[in-house]
């Protein structure tokens, strides 16, 4: 009985020393694999950075990238009574918003023709373009959800591997001016780094890895 016993001990032994070192490799491969995203592109300072102070127009544009919000009667509801065509940073976020909200509510065409507008009308010379590209990610994530799963992987694969070319789809995220915004409002990277785990989510292999990693470090911040 007592060479049963120790049988069973020595294979759930085993078991929990596999799982554990398998977990230290995805740990270690998730790290490896994200490091071009959370500490190349901005340095390490929006990693460190909790939430701090953000507008209500800021917040709103934070939550319309979730997947769900053109259900969420708040977000529809500012962004009605907020209508604005200025050239303000303001106005460049609720278009935005509202943008992401059709794009989550699947109108595409409308929410993509929205975004560069309201990019196109913010006449700042120097600014970050976090929200607009965090916009055009949302909305190829959502063409991704109606693909086969080897079409949404393949096509996710060179998505990501333009972003960390480039920096970004559209725009370069990888200037002074979002090095400087990261430090000052780190909310909007982690949303962006958030739906850049969803994208390697499509990817696969160690993409999704890297993927788990990042909404496991976002997840400690926020």
């Amino acid at each position: 009985m007592k060479i049963k016993i120790l049988g069973v001990s020595g294979i759930l032994l085993a078991v929990l020393v596999a799982f554990w070192m398998y977990g230290n490799s995805v740990i270690a491969v998730g790290e490896r694999e994200s490091r071009w995203i959370l500490k190349e592109m901005w340095g390490e300072n929006f990693l460190n950075s909790r939430a701090g102070h953000v507008e209500e127009y800021e917040r709103i544009n934070l939550l319309s990238l979730h997947e769900g919000s053109s259900k969420n009667q708040e977000l529809i509801t500012y962004v009605v009574r907020n209508k604005c065509k200025d050239d303000s940073e303001r106005c460049y976020l609720i278009m935005t918003s509202a943008s992401n909200l059709l794009i989550d509510g699947g109108e595409y065409d409308s929410g993509l023709k929205g975004v560069v507008e309201a990019v196109n009308r913010y006449k700042a010379s120097d600014f970050c373009p976090v929200a607009y590209e965090s916009a055009i990610l949302k909305y190829k994530i959502n063409m991704l959800s109606s693909k086969s799963i080897e079409s949404a992987r393949k096509s996710s694969i060179e998505i990501l591997k333009k972003i960390k070319l480039d920096g970004g789809l559209m725009k370069s995220l990888r200037t002074k001016s979002c090095v400087q915004m990261a430090k000052e409002k780190p909310e909007f990277f982690h949303e962006y780094t958030d739906l850049i785990a969803h994208l390697m989510g499509f990817a696969g292999g160690d993409f999704a890895k890297a993927g788990a990693y990042i909404q496991s470090v976002n997840s400690l911040v926020f």
